[in-house]
């Protein structure tokens, strides 16, 4: 068990360190990455920030499922199964009519990035029916869950109190171009400074490291979502949406933050060992 600490510690130190080296190369190139010329074939890209609105409902929801089973089991409840599954639909239905009316890129990419998502939540909806021994501790699933979700939806009122804040003008404004610590409220409409997408992904990590034993699947799990958060902050500067710096801080800010409240919850006993 102290062996599995120590290998996330390292894991952590490493991810910090790559991650305040690129905020720095960023804070000093941000404005000549900007300047690159894009190809005009970018429907890779479109997809793949279509993906990043709604990835949040994916843990959202497992938080959700969590919650109700843990509940269920703790207290004797007896609930309809179609109810129940209408309820975790909830979440996801939400991002998904969000996801509509802010992705106004390609209404053929929401489509399909929105019906991943409905695919994904019903199979792991349908992978809690048939494993009802997941929740071995109804308790400690309550916490966990309750964790998630008040850990997700408080770094997106964050996430968006700081782009409101910094007003940040989007790359594809460059004649109007500030650093990041240049703090000036212009408009409405400036909010590059930090990616809500990239913030979005870094969501699934979350849960991950809380609801699973470090071990070499989670690792596995872990190593596929962050290529996931890389690719989706790749294609918000592909796409150009945000400087480097505005996606790197996210993932930053995001990552210390679950890193802190799962290391003070793990001396507490309750968490991912």
């Amino acid at each position: 068990m102290k062996n599995k600490i120590n290998h996330y510690y390292i894991y952590s130190g490493i991810v910090f360190i790559i991650l305040i080296s690129l905020f720095i190369i960023g804070s000093v190139y941000d404005f000549k990455i900007a300047s690159f010329k894009r190809s005009e074939n970018l429907n890779l890209a479109v997809f793949i920030s279509n993906l990043g609105v709604i990835i949040p409902s994916i843990p959202l929801t497992i938080a959700l499922i969590y919650l109700i089973k843990s509940l269920k089991l703790k207290n004797k409840l007896k609930i309809n199964n179609i109810i129940e599954t209408l309820i975790y639909f909830i979440i996801p239905l939400g991002f998904i009519i969000f996801n509509f009316l802010y992705e106004k890129q390609s209404i053929v990419y929401s489509i399909i990035s929105n019906l991943l998502c409905l695919i994904i939540i019903s199979s792991l909806i349908y992978y809690f029916h048939i494993n009802k021994e997941i929740i071995s501790n109804p308790d400690l699933s309550i916490y966990k869950a309750v964790i998630v979700l008040i850990t997700i939806i408080s770094l997106l009122i964050v996430i968006n109190i700081l782009k409101l804040t910094f007003n940040r003008p989007r790359p594809t404004n460059l004649e109007l171009y500030r650093n990041w610590w240049n703090i000036k409220w212009t408009s409405w409409n400036h909010n590059s400074f930090p990616s809500g997408h990239t913030y979005s992904a870094t969501t699934l990590l979350f849960v991950l490291l809380l609801f699973n034993k470090i071990n070499k699947k989670a690792y596995l799990w872990i190593s596929f979502t962050w290529i996931l958060i890389i690719i989706i902050a790749m294609s918000r500067i592909v796409l150009n949406k945000h400087f480097l710096t505005d996606v790197v801080f996210s993932v930053l800010l995001s990552f210390t933050i679950s890193t802190i409240i799962l290391i003070i919850n793990h001396k507490k006993g309750k968490l991912f060992i």
